[in-house]
């Protein structure tokens, strides 16, 4: 290359060096303005990293939980039940849901399989929507109810055996009263004319009725009934039976269309009026309703109602007062009197007055004659106690 470049000439040999030359030069010095520029202007380039990491994490987010979530996509849920649990499993396919059976509970007038409720539940006033793929959970009357052990609740209180039979899973049929001298008190208790004891073992349908007799005691077998206005059915169940009152029908309006609606249905109208004194064991009526209207202008009317009853049985209360009041007083003359005559009548046979005289104080012989029988039967009662009082102290 030396003698070639000889040859040539020193022109060939400057013009062929800076070319090579330059373009190393040329990265050289373009990182090392890169690094020089970092190095002046390191904080400002880390703030610039980091924003650009926060910017490329938050777009991965988004779009990561647009697709998860599948943003966009939503299914109306339908209105399940009434149908059938087949039924609602294909409606559930075709919609992209999953249906989760959560539990199931049985009804003698509803088919078996019928779903009873729903979450979530649907609305008429708007629609509920839901993701694809979600779950939808259903309470599914069963096709046979579950046999349960019968719980002996004898010997308790009345409230304490409801409490345990609703826990249990039963229900009061009916409760019947007889005089006892423990008030409240379970003396005996069946389920469909079986009786049950302590060491019974008897098996029941979930929901069964078991009819209680209860003890009360004598004067006692009145009891207040309850105010039962906008409570559910369950509700006013238990607030009868735990006042010692039986159910007798329950009437739905027109509002209760469903299986949903009797179970959100309010108690608008009852056969007994509230605080009103009744007979233990009386049956009382229910009227449901699912009009939120009705219940509170019917309710603002039974508390009118109610205030008016409640000043009547006060003023009936206070006139009852005063005719046993008076009725007392009679009876006190009426004992004076007669223990007047009596001692009187005493005076004259122990004065040995004639027996004309017992007559005129007794107004009749026959009635003179056993007088002076019964004090002669005291006087001998009286020696002969003075004689026992006397051998005792000698002994």
């Amino acid at each position: 290359m030396k003698k070639k470049n000889k040859k040539m000439g020193n022109t060939e040999s400057v013009t062929s060096q800076p070319i090579v030359e330059g373009s190393i030069g040329g990265n050289e010095a373009a990182q090392g303005g890169f690094k020089a520029t970092y190095q002046r202007f390191k904080v400002t380039f880390n703030i610039l990293f980091i924003c650009l990491f926060c910017l490329f994490t938050a777009f991965s987010v988004y779009f990561g939980l647009m697709w998860g979530t599948r943003h966009g996509r939503a299914i109306v849920v339908p209105n399940f039940i009434e149908m059938s649990l087949e039924d609602a499993r294909k409606l559930a396919d075709e919609l992209d849901l999953e249906i989760v059976v959560r539990d199931s509970l049985h009804e003698d007038n509803l088919p078996g399989g019928l779903v009873i409720d729903q979450m979530p539940a649907p609305s008429n006033v708007r629609e509920v929507t839901v993701k694809p793929d979600r779950k939808i959970y259903l309470l599914v009357n069963a096709y046979a109810r579950t046999q349960v052990r019968v719980p002996y609740v004898g010997h308790v209180s009345v409230k304490q055996a409801i409490n345990q039979l609703e826990r249990e899973g039963f229900q009061i049929e009916e409760l019947i009263y007889r005089p006892h001298h423990h008030s409240e008190l379970v003396l005996d208790q069946s389920v469909n004319g079986i009786t049950i004891t302590r060491t019974s073992n008897v098996t029941m349908p979930h929901g069964s009725g078991v009819t209680l007799t209860v003890g009360y005691r004598e004067g006692k077998q009145l009891t207040s009934v309850p105010r039962l206005m906008g409570m559910h059915l369950h509700q006013a169940k238990t607030a009868l039976w735990q006042n010692g009152l039986n159910l007798n029908k329950v009437v739905y309006d027109e509002s209760v269309k469903d299986l949903k609606s009797r179970r959100l249905a309010r108690v608008y109208m009852q056969t007994q009026p509230a605080k009103k004194g009744v007979v233990r064991g009386t049956k009382v009526s229910l009227y449901l309703t699912c009009d939120e209207t009705l219940v509170d202008s019917l309710s603002k009317i039974s508390d009118k109602n109610q205030k008016y009853l409640d000043e009547q049985r006060k003023l009936m209360e206070k006139e009852a007062q005063e005719e046993a009041r008076l009725k007392e007083e009679a009876e006190a003359k009426r004992r004076e009197e007669e223990e007047r005559r009596n001692a009187e009548a005493a005076a004259a046979l122990e004065g040995k007055e004639t027996f004309d005289g017992a007559v005129q104080v007794y107004g009749g012989e026959a009635e003179a004659k056993a007088a002076a029988a019964a004090i002669a039967a005291e006087k001998e009662a009286s020696k002969a106690e003075q004689g026992a009082d006397s051998d005792i102290i000698d002994e």
